[in-house]
């Protein structure tokens, strides 16, 4: 079996007072070419995945701080 594309996909939920959340959820998709191996590819999409999320989270929480929440 040759893998040939990856996908991954992560979420959190942040919660936002007054016993509400808020769901930040990113996807991404990558393609394994013939110099990479798919555990380099799913590493590396994971990371940015994460990282898009948790840059995503910080955000909303400081805006919550901004406005008092």
């Amino acid at each position: 079996m040759k893998i040939t594309e990856i996908t991954y996909s992560f979420s959190t939920k942040v919660n936002i007072g007054n016993y509400e959340s808020c769901d930040v959820f990113c996807a991404g998709k990558a393609v394994v070419d013939d110099d990479e191996t798919p555990d380099d590819v799913f590493n590396a999409l994971r990371d940015w995945v994460r990282a898009k999320v948790r840059s995503e989270r910080a955000t909303i929480k400081e805006k919550l701080k901004t406005n008092g929440q």
